[in-house]
């Protein structure tokens, strides 16, 4: 097969993180990954990027302070829901007027943007719009706040306003960008107040991530707006400097770290090689919080570290072979194989990246490295493995349960552990597609067997996919010998068994995948020392009958041209080879089927 293009993921996985985040991998069959021949690359939702809206207390603002929404009420008393309306955006004019004036007193403009602020943090899905239509007319004004440097509270304000206002829509970040504001907002960075620093990162990593709640009819146009909004502020002057000097290096408050940790992924997100000027500078910084966390194990900061390293992996070149002299693959392998759920998933997604776009040297480092034992321990396992381990005397005093819905937490946990296993299956496919020699490591790691039982019909369907396309790729890769292996692991059968599921099934809906799965099955046919140990499983699958009958109907009925002639080559190698499908009596001529389709 040929290689992969890289495709992005959204992400939403383990936990519901506290803002602000960089959104986690979304890790069900149909959004986890585009796939394609034979690699599948994750960038992500964690990970796309989301922007934040920055709620929390309002500030009281003297001057309107006596002034509450919802003040005009109807004859009989109620409040109307359309005075209130009318009420705040009277008094949204009345503050943007006060800011406006070159001679409103100082006092007087910080007030009347904490009440900006305020109603900007209170607005409803429907009065956005109007509210973001309403001050994007002031950019001007706003823009003049965040370069107050007279006034760090009066910036601060400013700063939280806009943060909001991106939380709106694409086109409002598109609007501050082309306003001018990213280089005054940039300079913040380096403000001495640390609670006015926080905001300004905060606010680029608004503008970096997108808006991934905008209604856009079309994904590619709102990806590309995406990646232009993240280059806009990756090339704004001092970014990164910024960022090196005043945002990642200790002693500084884990929160401002925290965020700026998310911000870097953001930026990370979509890159490539030309990027590598701007972004390389930040990895020894992302090394350090990866492997000394400020002190602490903050679960968070190294949650968003990971997909930081993860989007520079799948950057290619420049940024795998400075990941690898960095030493971060060992921390990244220790937390892929720890306790820690939220930590897993994005550091098994950097080291799939490294094996999808890393040269075959660079994926031989990861095996060197111990990742063949490492996904062999996260691959389900089998029954009376998982009967020893219950068996087996705990080492450790067991932590007391939390009060609460027990049953729903287990099951919340059986679900994280799924997206784990599918995820170090993801893996090994990156690894089995690189090389008939990272292959041949699989097998001799003993990953054969666990694969292979992720095909099963009880499996899962989320991880049978990922294993299907695992399968393929070792096919394909590994020399005659491996597949001789592999056939007598009845893998023959298998791939036959995928053929024969439920149309719906997720494995069958992937055109790639069942392209994939009728290309595999072709070549071992078509191989003199395999094809006679394949026919030999095929009828232990299904009946030869029901497995022509699902050949003829992709090829009838394929909605890819690719799948149907890939089906038309196996079904007549299968009885040319006098296969049992060419003795079966019960088997309809193609010209019959056709006809009756």
């Amino acid at each position: 097969p040929s290689t992969a293009a890289a495709a992005a993921a959204t992400s939403q996985d383990i936990d519901a993180a506290a803002t602000p985040v960089l959104a986690d991998d979304a890790m069900d069959t149909a959004a986890s990954t585009t796939t394609t021949n034979n690699n599948k690359i994750a960038l992500a939702t964690t990970t796309t990027a989301t922007t934040a809206c920055n709620g929390g207390g309002c500030c009281s603002a003297d001057s309107y302070g006596s002034q509450e929404s919802g003040s005009h009420s109807s004859g009989s008393g109620d409040v109307n829901g359309s005075d209130d309306a009318c009420a705040e955006f009277c008094f949204l004019s009345q503050a943007l007027e006060d800011l406006h004036l070159p001679s409103a007193d100082p006092s007087d403009r910080l007030a009347a943007m904490a009440h900006i602020r305020t109603l900007v943090t209170k607005r409803d899905d429907a009065s956005a719009s109007t509210l973001a239509t309403i001050l994007l007319g002031h950019l001007d004004d706003l823009h003049a706040a965040l370069r107050a440097a007279d006034s760090p509270r009066l910036q601060f304000e400013a700063c939280w306003v806009l943060t909001n206002l991106t939380a709106i829509s694409d086109s409002v970040i598109q609007a501050i960008v082309d306003a001018g504001c990213l280089p005054a907002i940039v300079s913040l960075i380096a403000a001495p107040d640390m609670d006015l620093r926080e905001q300004a990162l905060w606010l680029l990593g608004n503008v970096a991530g997108g808006n991934t709640t905008s209604n856009s009819t079309n994904s590619n146009t709102s990806s590309s707006a995406s990646s232009s909004l993240r280059l806009s502020v990756l090339h704004t002057p001092g970014l990164v400097d910024n960022l090196l000097q005043f945002a990642m290096r200790p002693p500084l408050p884990l929160s401002l770290v925290r965020v700026s940790a998310w911000l870097t992924a953001n930026l990370s997100m979509h890159c490539t090689a030309a990027d590598a000027p701007l972004l390389l500078p930040l990895l020894p910084c992302c090394h350090t919080l990866l492997v000394c966390g400020l002190g602490s194990e903050d679960e968070p900061l190294l949650k968003d570290v990971c997909w930081a390293l993860a989007f520079l992996a799948a950057g290619g070149e420049p940024f795998i072979q400075a990941l690898l002299e960095s030493g971060a693959v060992d921390r990244l392998m220790a937390l892929a194989g720890g306790w820690r759920l939220a930590l897993q998933v994005p550091a098994l997604r950097a080291l799939g990246n490294i094996a999808f776009a890393g040269q075959p040297a660079q994926t031989d480092r990861l095996l060197q490295s111990g990742l063949a034992p490492l996904l062999g321990r996260l691959l389900p396992r089998d029954r009376s493995q998982q009967q020893q381990e219950q068996e087996a005397p705990q080492q450790q005093p067991q932590a007391q349960t939390s009060r609460g819905s027990r049953p729903q937490r287990m099951e919340v946990e059986q679900d994280a552990a799924e997206i784990v296993q599918k995820t170090a299956v993801w893996v090994c496919s990156n690894v089995a597609a690189s090389g008939e020699e990272p292959a041949h490591a699989l097998l001799e790691g003993g990953l054969a067997a666990p694969l292979l039982r992720c095909l099963a019909r009880d499996a899962s369907a989320v991880l049978r996919h990922e294993a299907a396309y695992a399968l393929c790729n070792m096919v394909a890769r590994c020399s005659d010998s491996d597949l001789t292996l592999l056939l007598s692991m009845e893998a023959g059968r298998l791939l036959a068994s995928l053929l024969l599921l439920p149309l719906a099934d997720p494995a069958l809906c992937d055109e790639e995948l069942l392209g994939l799965v009728l290309e595999s099955l072709f070549s071992i046919m078509q191989s003199p020392a395999h094809s006679a140990a394949c026919r030999a499983q095929l009828p232990s699958a299904a009946t030869a009958a029901d497995l022509a009958a699902r050949l003829d109907f992709f090829i009838y009925r394929a909605a890819s041209p690719n799948t149907a002639r890939l089906a038309r080559q196996l079904r007549s190698s299968m009885m040319a080879a006098a296969s049992p499908l060419a003795d079966n009596a019960a088997v309809a001529p193609m010209d019959a089927v056709a006809a009756a389709i």
